[in-house]
């Protein structure tokens, strides 16, 4: 449900997204944080779309996602 609803948002003209810090930043990643559950989704914009890179937890294995981004 909560994935559900963080994707419909996601999906919205004007999504809610943080920019993040460092390279994944420059490489446009961005993240939109969930309230009720300690996940983040990640998502990196390409070609106009945006793309789920991760759904990531906000205190374990910080950044495991980031080989995912492509410069």
């Amino acid at each position: 449900m909560a994935i559900s609803a963080a994707l419909d948002l996601i999906e919205d003209e004007f999504p809610p997204l943080v920019p993040l810090s460092g390279v994944a930043g420059t490489r446009g990643a961005k993240r939109l944080v969930m309230r009720r559950f300690p996940f983040d989704v990640v998502v990196a914009e390409s070609g106009g779309l945006l793309i789920v890179v991760a759904f990531a937890h906000q205190a374990r294995r910080p950044g495991y996602w980031r080989d995912r981004l492509r410069t």
